[in-house]
């Protein structure tokens, strides 16, 4: 297990780029409901980073959202650091079955 600590920009911050990007998906997928059913995999990952990089815009995240992609941990990295892993639901309740990460696909510089 690697642990690290970054005080800046600090979790909290980071914790409110998620919540504005999760409200803004919430909404938008009601709206576009088709669209983002039929994202599956790295396309939603995509949508995601996109959202994600305009709702960094004014904060510390501004121009530092990584779309990784492919069959590799994380989807995405903020201000290479925050660490952002995309799931997909076919119905409306958020469980997983496990862990979907393999160690072999995670990125050799999250070792550093």
């Amino acid at each position: 297990m690697v642990i690290s600590k970054n005080p800046e920009p600090n979790k909290e911050i980071f914790q409110s780029l998620i919540d504005n990007t999760i409200t803004f998906l919430k909404s938008d997928s009601k709206k576009n409901q088709k669209m983002y059913q039929s994202l599956l995999g790295n396309k939603l990952e995509s949508v995601v980073a996109d959202i994600m990089t305009e709702k960094a815009k004014g904060s510390p995240f501004e121009n530092t959202i990584e779309l990784i992609s492919g069959q590799r941990f994380p989807d995405i990295i903020a201000k290479k650091f925050y660490d952002v892993e995309v799931k997909t639901s076919k119905q409306d309740h958020w469980t997983t079955t496990g862990n979907s990460v393999l160690e072999s696909t995670r990125l050799d510089f999250l070792l550093l």
